[in-house]
């Protein structure tokens, strides 16, 4: 019998993957490559996460139609996009239809004149601000243009809630 260690140890150098004998200094090299490379890659996803690249999608650019569809007062529902087309006395202003909160859609209710989250009750002003419920933050608003006689929003431009488009 033997004593101390066992008799499957390995003296020299170790199999690797398909039979090929790999080094002490040829595996620290590779494990170090490895690891060089998962850095690397965190670093350029964390660049990416906190710069993201600015560039303006024209996928995201609707054409909601003439201006005179839209009388002083009114607020309209676009479904394809999911935001809101508010005229009021200052001007056009496009207002995103996606609750805060969890990203359910909100509907527009003339009395009391404000948007309601369906699903947990957050409520928000005409204007996207939030009033109550457990929304973290007010409704995103769009850049919303007047271009060759047509309303443009661009959902993928965020604005103040103050802005208008005038016509």
């Amino acid at each position: 019998m033997e004593s101390g260690r066992g008799s499957k140890t390995c003296s020299g150098p170790c199999q690797g993957y398909g039979g090929q004998q790999i080094s002490r200094r040829g595996f620290l090299w590779a494990g170090l490559g490895s690891l060089l490379a998962f850095v690397s890659g965190s670093f350029v996803a964390a660049y990416y996460y906190l710069f993201p690249p600015d560039v303006e999608d024209l996928s995201k650019v609707v054409d909601v139609g003439s201006p005179t569809q839209f009388p002083v007062g009114s607020v309209r529902y676009i479904p394809e996009k999911r935001f809101f087309i508010v005229h009021d006395a200052r001007g056009f202003a496009a207002i995103s239809g996606i609750c805060t909160h969890l990203g359910c859609t909100v509907e527009w209710f003339k009395v009391p004149k404000r948007f309601e989250c369906p699903c947990h009750g957050s409520f928000f002003a005409s204007d996207g601000t939030l009033l109550g419920g457990p929304a973290p933050r007010p409704l995103d608003c769009y850049e919303i243009l007047y271009q060759n006689d047509r309303l443009v929003v661009n959902t993928g431009r965020r604005v103040a809630k103050d802005y208008r488009c005038k016509v």
